[in-house]
């Protein structure tokens, strides 16, 4: 199957990326949204952009990765245990998706979000090149 002329399509990057967390971590909910009734912790993904790597072949999208918690201590604690998944994840197929390296762009940072007063956030940011 190819996208538009001889090129294949990218992988989805978005979905991609939670199959991963959804299999290396499946008893921490993932989701790209923040869901209606909060378990204790919970991690949502966001993708803002990223760059083509090599002309219809290699993407590197940025995903924004947000990790939730009753307190700030828990919530560091399960970014960095998300970080550390993502880089044992490098260099590694899962389905029809070809995972090369992850790029820490920021973070983790404490970022308290105003819409979820019950719970922490801590947030990083990395692009992972995928084909």
């Amino acid at each position: 199957m190819f996208g538009v002329g001889d090129k294949p399509p990218f992988p989805p990057a978005l979905k991609s990326m939670i199959a991963l967390l959804k299999l290396k971590m499946p008893t921490v909910p993932v989701s790209e949204d923040v869901p209606k009734v909060r378990p204790i912790t919970f991690m949502t993904v966001d993708r803002a952009g990223g760059d083509e790597i090599a002309d219809g072949y290699i993407n590197a999208p940025l995903f924004i990765f947000q990790c939730y918690a009753l307190d700030a201590g828990s919530a560091e604690e399960l970014a960095e245990l998300l970080l550390s998944v993502l880089k044992s994840a490098q260099f590694t197929r899962y389905g029809d998706v070809q995972f090369r390296y992850f790029t820490l762009a920021g973070g983790p940072k404490n970022f308290p979000d105003p819409d979820v007063p019950s719970h922490r956030r801590w947030q990083f940011s990395g692009t992972f090149t995928l084909n």
